[in-house]
């Protein structure tokens, strides 16, 4: 009787689990499409995938009917394109994306929502300015970085090359004409 109870206790948890990362990721998609976003789930073939088009996860219909289809999926892509995003924070629950790109050309946004995206392997960023990639440092499986129309100051850059020399850095200058800031310029690709 005990065994039993201690199994029904592990079950409980590990559903209470899923259930809690469902709804994280149900709140942070509908976050990005409330700001005109997109995202790709795991299950769904990348645009260079020959395979069929998918409509739905693979689970049983009555499970996805009683559950939803967010404990079958994960998020894989997101991307994210207003001018008016100021806040970055709902993606930080989304360990499971792999490939992310976030653009607001008139805010400067804080990074450290993004430091939580352990599975994180290519980023692409435009804003206004960014005063430090710091948060990006610890991400491991991060291979690519590209960070569009922004002013960024070359020690900031030339920090992150030497700490992470692993990152495939990409930098296009800003096309509108906006002050620099002393200290800051507009870097062309490497």
């Amino acid at each position: 009787m005990a065994a039993m109870l201690v199994v029904m206790t592990i079950f409980a948890a590990y559903f209470a689990y899923v259930e809690r990362t469902a709804r994280h990721q149900r709140e942070a998609v509908s976050w990005v499409h409330r700001v005109g976003g997109f995202v790709r789930y795991d299950w769904q073939p990348s645009a260079t995938d020959q395979a069929g088009d998918p409509k739905f996860p693979p689970a049983p219909e009555i499970l996805r009917r009683y559950l939803g289809d967010e404990p079958f999926q994960a998020v894989r892509s997101i991307g994210v394109g207003d001018p008016a995003l100021d806040d970055i924070g709902p993606l930080a629950t989304q360990g499971s994306v792999e490939m992310l790109f976030v653009s607001s050309q008139y805010f400067t946004y804080d990074l450290q929502p993004i430091s939580n995206l352990r599975k994180l392997e290519n980023l692409t960023l435009h804003a206004k300015e960014f005063d430090s990639l710091e948060p990006l440092i610890n991400l491991p499986k991060l291979t690519y970085l590209e960070i569009r129309d922004t002013v960024i100051d070359d020690a900031v850059l030339d920090d992150f090359r030497q700490r992470r020399p692993d990152v495939m850095l990409i930098v296009t200058p800003p096309t509108s004409k906006r002050e620099l800031s002393p200290g800051s310029r507009a870097v062309r690709n490497w």
